[in-house]
């Protein structure tokens, strides 16, 4: 064989070795990063299906759907849908859920409504055990005439959904007021994950790269080791959101209401065990701080529930029952009142409105 000949051969054995390993490397990689990472399934939204199953109310996975942006959100077209159960060590108990087209909890409609309210939070802002026209955004609505309330309140959803769901409202014309109620969820810990980073992978797993190749995020994990800088700790579960995260999107929440001039409110919300002890959770605690900061007002419900009747308000350890959502009702009316009659000036400082 004429040396020209054999060189080619050895040249293209050589090729061949070299596309043949990198191609077990790769699917080696891919493998193992689909091991390790699971990109591409919604861990959220199965997270929160097996809490509420643990909690004792299976029911509510019914009402609920995956979202792929949201993790989750209401299952739209629902009429007095009926769900029983119970949370932790409440009583059982019994409601039933509306939904509109768009998946939101309805309020009972109002005559000719001039002004409108959209109430962003999780399942206390749901209404969790109440009925329709018992949830404290449709008992405003039904006591202030000629006011619109939108329920944009998803049971589980932390502040990062709760931001994201309100940019992709789509309404006619902005609201007036936002109310925005959020903390506890965003406290919980799933995984060693956030809701940010849970985002990213869900993200990556619709993207063309995501879905033909997982082992990217494997080695984005791997490269800041190999660049000398620390990776972030994923030994152990970690907050939803941790503080400043939480802050962050509440920031971000102000400030979508006041580039459409609506005046947004921060809402204290309280933890039953708080009636008997005056201390702050970590998130209420940032909470006070964005509004200090942001010089926005603050709807203190733990001051104004511990005067009302303290935890004969509640099902359970944070959920408003009936005649909660009445109290919380009778302290947001004059407060919208007040907005509604003068529009607080932005450079006012931040207050703590107890009705």
């Amino acid at each position: 064989m004429p040396e020209l000949s054999r060189r080619r051969l050895s040249t293209r054995r050589k090729l061949l070795f070299a596309a043949t390993t990198l191609t077990v490397v790769l699917g080696l990689l891919e493998a193992g990063s689909r091991l390790l990472l699971d990109l591409g399934a919604n861990v959220p939204w199965e997270r929160h299906q097996r809490l509420v199953q643990v909690l004792g109310l299976p029911a509510l996975n019914e009402i609920l759907v995956p979202d792929p942006e949201l993790f989750w959100k209401l299952r739209p077209g629902l009429r007095h849908y009926p769900l029983s159960g119970q949370i932790a060590d409440s009583a059982p108990f019994a409601f039933s859920v509306s939904t509109d087209d768009r998946g939101l909890r309805p309020c009972p409609p109002g005559a000719a409504p001039q002004w409108r309210v959209v109430f962003v939070g999780d399942s206390c802002t749901f209404g969790l055990g109440v009925d329709d026209d018992q949830t404290f955004p449709a008992l405003v609505q039904r006591r202030l005439a000629g006011v619109e309330c939108v329920n944009l309140g998803v049971p589980g959803y932390s502040a990062y959904q709760g931001r994201l769901l309100l940019s992709r409202l789509a309404l006619d014309r902005p609201p007036e007021v936002v109310v925005i109620a959020f903390g506890f969820n965003d406290d919980k810990a799933w995984d060693a994950r956030g809701d940010l980073e849970h985002a990213k992978l869900l993200a990556a797993s619709r993207s063309g790269l995501g879905r033909c190749l997982r082992c990217v995020e494997l080695l984005a994990r791997v490269l800041p080791r190999v660049r000398g800088t620390p990776a972030p700790a994923t030994s152990g579960p970690r907050p939803r959101l941790t503080d400043p995260e939480f802050q962050a999107e509440l920031r971000a929440m102000i400030g979508w209401c006041r580039q459409r001039n609506a005046t947004p409110l921060l809402v204290l919300w309280p933890h039953r065990s708080q009636f008997a002890d005056e201390g702050l959770f970590p998130k209420q605690a940032a909470l006070l701080e964005v509004a200090e900061s942001e010089r926005v007002a603050v709807v203190d419900l733990l001051a104004a529930c511990r005067v009302s009747g303290g935890a004969d308000l509640f099902l359970d350890v944070i959920h408003a029952n009936r005649r909660g959502c009445e109290a919380i009702a009778d302290v947001l009316v004059p407060i919208l009142e007040y907005v509604r009659r003068k529009p607080p000036d932005r450079n006012e400082q931040p207050t703590s409105a107890e009705g």
